[in-house]
């Protein structure tokens, strides 16, 4: 006897564990454990499968768009709670996890953690292509996070203060690790029977990434008060340990906004560095969701006082209709425009993180 899950469409209930039970796939006929109606146990099991895909789908395009990354995250956490071992589940619950990085605290450990304890069912020979493209999608959000958190922390390569630069090097060894991790994953797949055509590539480039970072060590990094910092180490407590220089000449920066990183240094006259990274379109997408309906009933206005106007056989010589008919038209032309604005800009996400 085969037992797989179903799923059934005629329960009435928003708990999804209602329409879930487990069926024999050699059977003529089954029944919902729940609502007791009579199903063919195929259906059902196919049914499952849509249900889960559009589960996967919906909280893809949560994450993939940058719509908000907590959300995505508990979004793939429910659908591992139905299915523990859905390994697109898993990939989207950690990118959702790495995603949620911000600033000061970054997730990159949290990562390590749980990624080492789904590394046995990544290694299935089924799931090698998908992994590979999975770790492609890591390498992608660990590079942007550099790159952004960089701009935070920096103006015109200088560093705000010394509490910047030992941020930056505590998340970059974080990095590293984690880069260090993936290469290895790498090496893994490198040594099975089929390795990915694209895998040399993605190693050779991840090699040079890796020895970025080591020469990024052993540089000495300016703040805007003259300061000269090297990169000592870590204590045993694991604070960042620096070198310090003699300070030199104060950095001079036209239109310069002196920031802090720390809230009790921003009380001195200086703005607090905002916490967040990686970007958040739910503005966007909210805004996606409102502009087309209202684009839509003002263009129907805008059809309906024409054709009042043809059906009355008016002529167009009222000043205040006139008004209301070419407002209507705009509004329905301005809510269209910011429609195909936020729309593009949430695909230009998707496809950047996809």
């Amino acid at each position: 006897m085969s037992l797989k899950k179903a799923y059934c469409p005629h329960c009435h209930t928003a708990n999804d564990r209602y329409h879930i039970f487990e069926v024999n796939a050699e059977a003529d006929v089954c029944y919902c454990p729940h609502c007791m109606a009579k199903l063919n146990p195929n259906e059902a099991i196919r049914a499952y499968d849509v249900f889960i895909e559009k589960k996967i789908t919906k909280a893809n395009l949560i994450l993939y768009s940058a719509i908000d990354f907590e959300k995505a995250y508990g979004m793939f956490a429910h659908i591992l709670e139905i299915d523990a071992h859905n390994v697109d589940a898993l990939y989207g619950r950690l990118l959702s996890l790495l995603y949620m990085s911000t600033l000061r605290k970054a997730k990159f450990k949290d990562f390590v953690l749980l990624f080492d304890e789904e590394k046995s069912l990544f290694h299935e020979e089924k799931n090698a292509s998908s992994y590979f493209a999975f770790l492609g999608h890591v390498l992608c959000a660990v590079n942007e996070y550099d790159f952004l958190f960089r701009h935070r922390l920096m103006i015109h390569q200088y560093f705000y203060d010394i509490d910047c630069i030992k941020l930056y090097f505590s998340h970059l060894q974080d990095m590293h690790d984690l880069k260090q991790d993936i290469y290895e994953e790498y090496r893994y797949l490198e040594s099975q029977k089929k390795p990915h055509p694209d895998l040399k590539v993605a190693m050779k480039n991840l090699e040079a990434s890796i020895q970025d970072k080591n020469i990024e060590l052993t540089k000495r990094w300016l703040t805007i008060d003259g300061y000269s910092y090297g990169y000592v180490g870590v204590s045993e407590r694991g604070d960042v340990l620096l070198g310090r220089s003699d300070r030199q000449n104060k950095i001079k920066i036209s239109h310069y906004s002196p920031k802090a990183l720390r809230e009790e240094n921003a009380k001195k006259g200086r703005k607090l560095i905002k916490d967040h990274v990686y970007p958040n379109n739910l503005t966007l997408y909210r805004l996606m969701k409102v502009m087309l309906p209202l684009a839509i009933v003002f263009f129907a206005f805008f059809v309906f006082d024409v054709l009042g106007v043809i059906l009355a056989h008016q002529h167009f010589d009222d000043v205040v209709f006139i008004i209301l008919m070419c407002a209507s038209f705009c509004l329905a032309l301005v809510s269209l425009i910011f429609f195909i604005f936020s729309h593009q800009k949430l695909e230009k996400r998707h496809r950047l993180i996809n």
